[in-house]
């Protein structure tokens, strides 16, 4: 592992990176998006498209049923919609927490050189790992309010992202954790965030430089015996 250098520059110059990422993780999780795209497109297949579709084409042909007696002529669509939902969560849960326990990071953070870590740079446990993953999962299962919760987690998390020293996100809040680059794994945060160590004073005075300006010295005395020389030389003219 890497020594954690001193000062305010750890987090451009001493590493090259920054230790906690901010764009790679926008990135990271665009990733994970489009990785769980596909088993979602397969579950709604399995478990919704044929109650969808045969209720889609029975409220185009009718269209003056009306919303409401469609939907009660085919009462399976919210059934079907409501498993769909489960079936989402439950992958979306799946794939977070087997990521976060086994790699240590999900896949598209992973592809990016990326970790997460508790705050003091430990490998997540279980807790952690399913707190951190709720954010995700659960604000589609909380009819009344999932659309503040995503809200908060989508429009926020990314604030939260921007905003804070640690770019510590809902989840990582909620869970104790935070993301780092691989090659930071293990480090504390504290470490991580510290701020630039105070330069002490100097022991002693500095020697003293004189009454002049800089760059207006007195010129360097000439060598021993030029001034003798020079004496001689206009006596004999």
């Amino acid at each position: 592992m890497r020594q954690t250098p001193d000062g305010a520059d750890r987090a451009n110059s001493s590493w090259g990176h920054p230790p906690l990422p901010r764009g790679t993780r926008f990135l990271a999780g665009m990733i994970d998006f489009f990785a769980l795209l596909i088993p979602e497109v397969v579950a709604y297949e399995l478990i919704t498209a044929a109650q969808v579709n045969r209720w889609s084409a029975y409220y185009q042909s009718h269209p003056k049923a009306g919303l409401s007696a469609s939907l009660a002529k085919y009462p399976n669509v919210n059934a079907a919609v409501f498993h769909f939902y489960i079936a989402i969560e439950v992958l979306t849960a799946a794939y977070l927490i087997a990521s976060y326990l086994i790699w240590g990071a999900t896949p598209g953070k992973l592809a990016l050189g990326l970790r997460i870590t508790r705050l003091d740079g430990s490998p997540l446990s279980v807790r952690a790992a399913v707190l951190r993953s709720v954010p995700f999962w659960l604000p589609l299962l909380v009819t009344p309010i999932s659309l503040p919760l995503l809200f908060f987690q989508y429009v926020g998390s990314p604030i939260l992202i921007i905003s804070r020293p640690d770019r510590r996100a809902l989840e990582d809040l909620m869970a104790g954790t935070m993301v780092v680059r691989r090659e930071l794994a293990g480090t504390p945060l504290s470490q991580l965030v510290a701020p630039p160590a105070l330069r002490r004073p100097p022991s002693s005075p500095p020697a003293p430089r004189g009454r002049h300006l800089p760059g207006w010295e007195p010129a360097a005395p000439p060598p021993e015996g030029a001034s003798g020389e020079s004496g001689d030389e206009e006596g004999r003219s």
